[in-house]
């Protein structure tokens, strides 16, 4: 978590955030380990992340962007 907020106030629209590992460890769980900090910083900032492109096994990038959640998944 202290690394989403301190790259929070960073951000701005059209930012893409790369999570190296984002599945590793915890079996995939998104309810543990980085998957769940982000899911969890997502909560608190004020922007929004559409999926970009899978990283290996392991990663992937999001595009950030600032407004309301989206109408249907991308």
């Amino acid at each position: 978590m202290d690394a989403f907020a301190y790259i929070d106030p960073l951000l701005q629209e059209g930012s893409v955030l790369y999570i190296d590992d984002m599945f590793t460890g915890y079996r995939g769980s998104p309810n543990r380990g980085v998957a769940r900090a982000f899911l969890e910083f997502q909560k608190e900032s004020r922007f929004r992340f559409v999926s970009h492109m899978q990283v290996g096994w392991w990663g992937r990038t999001f595009i950030a962007f600032d407004g309301a959640e989206p109408d249907g998944v991308l």
